[in-house]
């Protein structure tokens, strides 16, 4: 925006630091996103949260062919989230496929879901800028994908300190906000659900 770098999506995978399981690695999120003056807002696999990167979408809870699948928690080894495909990339954004994929790197793998991802980067009136992360689930087989209730969607991983965006589920808009101070004055992202959403996926 206006020559400013302002985030970038990594599309291949990322792994761990060295020495720690790679179970703990991802592709599709965005990372480092940054202030209009440069400022680094996102961490990406802090030593006390490895399964975090910048910001990013998983599910928690979830039922798919009966079995529980956590899309979060890497380590549990039951879900992950992979970058497929970019469908379009425009200068103000750009649209992806990625595949909610279960039991990934066993002989048991298999995608359960596919995402439809666009991100779109625009101006307020005020000061700074927004990011539009607009993203649909659609089943990738016969079978139903059941989301069940739980305050972690995804979101975001802060610099310097781990900090989540979490949001009671309901049926009208909720924020969470994350503020710090950086050098030049406080900084933040205010993070907020769209009430048109429709769940679960079936």
């Amino acid at each position: 925006m206006d020559g400013k770098h302002l985030f970038t999506y990594n599309y291949a995978v990322t792994y761990p630091p060295q020495g720690v399981d790679t179970v703990y690695k991802r592709s599709g999120f965005i990372h480092p996103l940054r202030t209009l003056e440069g400022e680094v807002l996102t961490n990406c696999s802090p030593s006390d949260h490895y399964h975090h990167f910048g910001l990013w979408y998983a599910w928690t809870k979830t039922t798919f062919e009966e079995n529980e699948i956590d899309f979060w928690n890497l380590y549990k080894k039951q879900g992950t989230v992979r970058f497929r495909q970019f469908v379009e990339v425009q200068p103000d954004g750009f649209s992806a496929v990625l595949d909610h994929v279960v039991y990934p790197d066993s002989t048991k793998e298999k995608i359960a879901m596919t995402e439809q991802l666009k991100i779109r980067v625009g101006k307020p009136k005020q000061r700074g800028y927004y990011i539009d992360y607009h993203t649909t689930l659609r089943c990738a087989t016969s079978a139903p994908v059941v989301l069940k209730a739980t305050a972690m969607e995804a979101f975001v991983s802060v610099y310097a300190k781990v900090g989540m965006g979490r949001q009671p589920r309901c049926s009208h808009p909720k924020g969470s906000t994350v503020t710090m101070p950086m050098d030049h004055w406080p900084v933040g992202a205010t993070f907020k659900r769209n009430p048109a959403r429709t769940m679960p996926v079936s």
